[in-house]
């Protein structure tokens, strides 16, 4: 499944820079399921463009997480960080452990969310995990997620 394309502007509503993405997988089982996650970005550059426009970027993956253990009754959190001032246009990929009916998101196994926002870091030491301030512009929750009859053949 997928989040499908999403925008992640450079500023949030708390006016700080979004610079972290942030994936949670929440096992609500009492036994172990598996899971993995692809991030794929397509950047937009500092190409001046006049309005209206249409353009096509470029696709990177800019974070894999191969498929892993995710112990029953716990969340999975992975965090990716992203360039300030790079607005990038975001997808996430996931396969797994998901309940889907009839081509639909549904609860019971795994459940996967993602949000944009700003990462803490202490006292300029290691990142730690979460946000400070999320952007809720970005937020994708698990029922809004797109669900894909084939594998990984992304599009940002």
């Amino acid at each position: 499944m997928n989040s499908g394309p999403f925008h992640i502007p450079t500023a949030n509503q708390a006016n700080t820079l979004n610079n972290r993405i942030v994936i949670t997988i929440k096992n609500h089982t009492d036994r172990t399921l598996q899971a993995d996650v692809i991030v794929d970005a397509c950047f937009p550059g500092e190409t001046v463009v006049n309005l209206p426009s249409v353009r096509d970027l470029n696709e990177a993956t800019i974070a894999s997480f191969p498929r892993a253990d995710i112990p029953g009754q716990t969340c999975r959190v992975y965090e990716v960080p992203i360039a300030p001032n790079s607005r990038p246009f975001i997808k996430v990929i996931s396969t797994g452990d998901y309940a889907v009916i009839e081509g639909r998101p549904a609860g019971g196994l795994l459940e996967i969310s993602v949000v944009a926002g700003e990462g803490q870091l202490l006292g300029g030491g290691p990142p730690v995990t979460g946000l400070i301030a999320a952007d809720a512009a970005t937020f994708v929750p698990y029922g809004s997620w797109v669900v894909e009859d084939r594998h990984r053949d992304s599009d940002c």
